[in-house]
Formats: C-alpha cells, structure tokens, sequence
C-alpha cells in the first residue's frame, strides 16, 4: 500500500502532465501566443526587443474579414508571423491620399464602424499648461483637484487653444509619448463640463488645412434647450458661413460631455456617447496658402471655451484618427485594385510599419488567425478591440 506522500506525489505528476496536454493542445487547436517585438502597431499593441507584449492569437483561417480587423499573417520567406489591420478587402479599390484612405475612390462613409480613435491628450494624466495655451487676457480660468474652471463675465470671451501640432503620436506604456513623425489631419476635441448660472455662448473649435469648423452651442428660448450650430471660416478669404443649425433637447447645468470631430470631411457633434447629434459632411478642405503656405494647418488645431460663460470642466481630452504614411510602392502613387483573394495590410504606427505599402497585396492564404488579447506582462493584460464601440 502506497504512502500519503507518494500518493500526493503521484497526483501532483499527473496534474502537471494533464496541464501540459492541454497547453499542447490549446497550441495545436485553438491558438498560441505570440511575442510582439515591433512599434509597427503601436499604440493597438507595443512591440520592442526586450520589453514588448505577449499577444494570444486564435487560429483561424475561414472566417470572413471585415474592414479594420486585426490580423496574423505568415509571408511567404518570413520567419515569424506579423500583426496588421485590414483596411481593404478583395476587389476593392484601394489609395491613400494625405493619410485618408481611400476605398473605389471615395473616403469611407460616415455609417462605417471604424478603428478606435488614438488619443493625444488628456487632462487627467497630462499637465494642461503645458498643452493648452489661454488666447485672451486677462485669463478667467483656475485650476482645482476637480479640473478646469472658467468665469467669463459680460460680453468677453475666453479660450483654450491647443498649442501643440497634431502629430502621428501615441502614447507608450511608461506614459511617454512616441512616435510624433507626421502632421494628421482628422482631430476629435472632448469637453466634459457642466455650466454655473447664466451663459451666452460655448464653442468647441477644431481646423485642417485652411478651414477653421466651430461648434457652438446657445441658450434656445425653451429652459432645458441648446441651439447648436456648425460653422466654417477660411481665413484667408475671410469667408464665414453657416453649415447646420439645430435645437436640442439637452441642458448645460448638468454634466455633459461634448464630442467635436472632423473625420474623413464629416463634422461630427456627439452628446454623451451617442453619436450624431449634429452631422454635416462637407466635399473638400480648403488648401493653405499666402504666408501660411508652409504650413499644413491652421493653427491652433483645437480650442475651446465662451462668452459669458462660468463652467466646471471635468476633462479634456483630444484625439486623433489613424493616419497612413505615403510611403511604399503600393496605393500611394496611385490606386490599387485588389484581387478576390487578396487584402491590404497596414500597421497602426503606419511611420514605422512595413506593410502591403511595401510588399503589396497579401493573399488570404496567409492568414494565421485573429489577435484577441495581450496576456503578458499582466500590466497590459487587455482585449484587442479592432473597431471603435
């Protein structure tokens, strides 16, 4: 008869030998994990030499791809397999133009789920001074462990301009920045507040090239109603116009958070989360020019504030979207039509991706399987997210 211990003992053996099947068959079956020692996907997954990220990977070869997944794929010659994003499917028309992407010659529809915004700032973990220019004197604003305050009394106006150009950044794990190569283009400005009193105005401002796009936001004659209308400026023909006008049924004493973007030529006002509260899409940008023309934009690309006006702002943030880099042979020069079986890969840090840009189309045959979650170090444990919620 066998003693306690050589019992334990026995038991503890088998454990580790089933555990050892399983992971083996886990490995064979369903998917494996992956070391990423690339920026090529930055900030999506933050790959380096010696202190990337484990991602897990789920082997899958069938099915169907949509726009902005992420992907595993093994080229033919390569040694290890590579993490991109999906951004055009077989038969498509494929170019990109100033960063935008181009699909059978038009940017991507509004109603399309896209990928997740990148973010630039943030007043919870950023300095604000050090982001955030004051445009008028004397400043009405304070600073408190809440956020950011601003008292305009009577007819003045008050701003707070972003002071930074809007570069393709993002930010590492430490909380240091990387990237920064590239102007982008598409911006989104997110205030959360809530007003104190009386007010006339508050505006939400962004730019691109040589437009300047307000939002602005009025008391409507009805208590518990906002007048909110978009409006375009180009500066240099010193022309104004107003593009939508709309009341809404929100009211300001009570914390809001407000959502301005500029996508793919779409203005964009989103109340709380829900999207497209006030929508207007306009054809073109207008290109810089006289004295500016060494500029790509007009700066400040973001502000924000009012005219009497006494506001709690809780937070401030300030995204972008993806851009892509025309770098490469493939859909830079010109468009590219994709065959049936073919995809076109591009990394998120697109500055320092090597991707279908250079080595063109990839075939669906080399399809590995789907990232779904970064596993290792714990610190990072998070889902992959291909597509903005």
């Amino acid at each position: 008869m066998s003693s306690p211990r050589f019992r334990w003992w026995r038991a503890a053996l088998w454990a580790v030998a089933l555990s050892g099947v399983a992971v083996l068959a886990v490995r064979a079956l369903v998917g494996d994990v992956y070391y990423v020692d690339s920026r090529s996907m930055a900030p999506t997954l933050h790959g380096a030499a010696r202190d990337g990220e484990y991602v897990f990977v789920r082997f899958d070869r069938e099915s169907p791809l949509e726009r902005f997944d992420l992907v595993v794929v093994q080229r033919p010659g390569d040694e290890r397999p590579l993490v991109k994003r999906v951004v055009a499917l077989g038969g498509e028309t494929v170019q990109l133009v100033g960063g935008d992407l181009l699909l059978d010659g038009r940017m991507l529809p509004a109603d399309v789920p896209r990928a997740p915004w990148i973010e630039l700032f943030d007043s919870r973990r950023d300095v604000f001074d050090e982001f955030f220019s004051i445009a008028r004197f004397p400043a009405p604003w304070s600073r408190g462990s809440s956020g950011v305050q601003v008292d305009v009394q009577g007819a003045r106006a008050a701003e707070a301009e972003f002071k930074r150009g809007a570069l393709d950044e993002f930010r590492e794990p430490s909380g240091a920045r990387g990237g920064g190569r590239r102007h982008v283009s598409d911006l989104a400005l997110e205030v959360e507040l809530r007003t104190e009193g009386m007010w006339r105005a508050l505006r939400l401002r962004l730019s691109e090239e040589g437009d300047r796009f307000d939002l602005i936001l009025e008391p409507a004659a009805q208590l518990g109603r906002v007048r909110a209308r978009l409006e375009r400026r180009v500066v240099a023909r010193l022309s104004f116009e107003v593009l939508i006008e709309r009341e809404l049924d929100f009211d300001l004493s009570a914390p809001h958070r407000l959502t301005f973007a500029n996508i793919d030529n779409q203005l964009r006002f989103d109340l709380d989360g829900e999207r497209g509260a006030l929508v207007f899409d306009y054809a073109e940008n207008t290109p810089m020019s006289g004295q500016e023309s060494g500029f790509q934009h007009q700066l400040p690309r973001a502000a924000f504030g009012g005219e009497n006006l006494r506001a709690q702002i809780t937070r401030v943030r300030v995204f972008r979207d993806l851009s892509w880099a025309d770098l490469g042979r493939f859909a830079v020069n010109g468009p590219l039509v994709l065959a049936p079986e073919e995809l076109f890969l591009l990394g998120d840090n697109s500055s320092e991706s090597l991707d279908s840009r250079e080595w063109g189309p990839a075939r669906k045959s080399w399809r590995v399987g789907k990232p779904l979650a970064v596993v290792w170090p714990p610190a990072r444990w998070r889902w992959l997210e291909a597509r903005a919620p």
